[in-house]
């Protein structure tokens, strides 16, 4: 009865060491600060006329984290990103519009992320942009 006592409490301090071990693991890298936004924009402004078209994008400063990116998905679907790159967010760097404005690359380690999604294409950044609901 004594070891059976004891073998439960090794097995309870190894899963325990498990837990706390992958617990660290999980860093606060890629994780953005809590930002809400409450803009609105007309499709007739010429800062935003670009998003007429399908694939379309703009960039407005001032607003979210580091600026916001939006992007036309479809004739029914506009969606909206933080300017902030997800990789080292505390580092403020901010995601610009690429020339061919179907993706953003952040100025400081270089990733680069697709408009339609969100996602990283390259670069360290594992997280996709911080999307907000339009």
């Amino acid at each position: 009865m004594k070891y059976n006592n004891i073998s439960n409490l090794i097995f309870f301090l190894v899963l325990s060491f498990i837990y706390i071990a992958f617990s660290a693991c999980n860093k606060n890298e890629d994780k953005l600060p809590y930002a809400t936004i409450n803009y609105s924009f007309y499709l007739s402004d010429p800062a935003f006329f670009k998003l007429n078209s399908i694939e379309g994008s703009a960039f407005i400063e001032n607003e979210g984290i580091n600026g916001v990116l939006v992007y036309r998905k479809s004739l029914e679907e506009i969606v909206a990103y933080d300017g902030n790159c997800t990789y080292k967010p505390e580092d403020r760097c901010g995601v610009q519009l690429v020339e061919n404005e179907q993706s953003a690359k952040d100025s400081c380690c270089g990733s680069v992320f697709q408009l339609f999604d969100g996602n990283p294409i390259s670069g360290p950044a594992s997280l996709p942009l911080y999307d907000y609901r339009v």
